[in-house]
């Protein structure tokens, strides 16, 4: 009789793994998760606000641009709240050089943002896209024992049907602790970016 028991048991405990596993697969294949709770999409905007620049700081001067450029594009894409403005005005002094802050004071540079966002969406323009010069174009110097570096972009505005290329070149100096912050930037023109 022990014989038939234990043999018995095998085949009963077999059947009832296999209906534990065929069970699961069905509450794992039947079961309804919410993909919004668990992956959170990332937008350009949450990228760029979600970013902390003490830890994750654009570690080039072509970075920071791109950072900057990258800005640029959000902002001007004419779906921002005031909120949004106000979270962008601050990732943007982030790499903007002490010298620049002082010169804007933030509640006159937020007032001066927002208008700039509203003549922007007003004209129906957006900055579809920009180019960043070749490393190896760059203008790098020092004066008074500080670091400085020169660098064009060259963006490109879409106004209704018509593009415009507009050219400028920011000048960065590198701080105390060796960020490349904006010093500046200034009206370029085509023939500063080499094709």
């Amino acid at each position: 009789m022990k014989e038939f028991m234990s043999k018995a048991k095998k085949p009963m405990i077999f059947i009832i793994l296999a209906a534990l596993i065929v069970g699961y697969y069905f509450y794992l294949s039947n079961r309804k998760v919410d993909n919004n709770d668990s992956i959170a999409k990332k937008t350009p905007l949450t990228e760029i606000t979600d970013r902390d620049l003490d830890k994750n700081y654009p570690g080039t001067p072509k970075s920071v641009v791109t950072y900057y450029s990258n800005i640029l594009k959000v902002m001007y894409s004419g779906n921002l709240s005031d909120k949004d403005v106000e979270n962008i005005a601050a990732k943007l002094r982030g790499i903007f050089d002490d010298e620049l802050l002082t010169l804007n004071p933030y509640d006159e540079y937020l007032k001066r943002l927002q208008d700039e966002i509203k003549d922007y969406k007003s004209a129906g323009r957006i900055i579809a896209d920009y180019v960043i010069e070749n490393n190896s174009n760059m203008e790098f110097l020092t004066y008074k024992g500080k670091d400085y570096a020169k660098i064009d972009v060259m963006y490109f505005i879409h106004e209704g049907k018509n593009i415009i290329k507009n050219y400028e070149k920011f000048t960065l100096r590198k701080d105390d602790s060796g960020r490349w912050k904006i010093l500046y930037w200034e009206v370029g023109k085509a023939s500063d970016m080499e094709e």
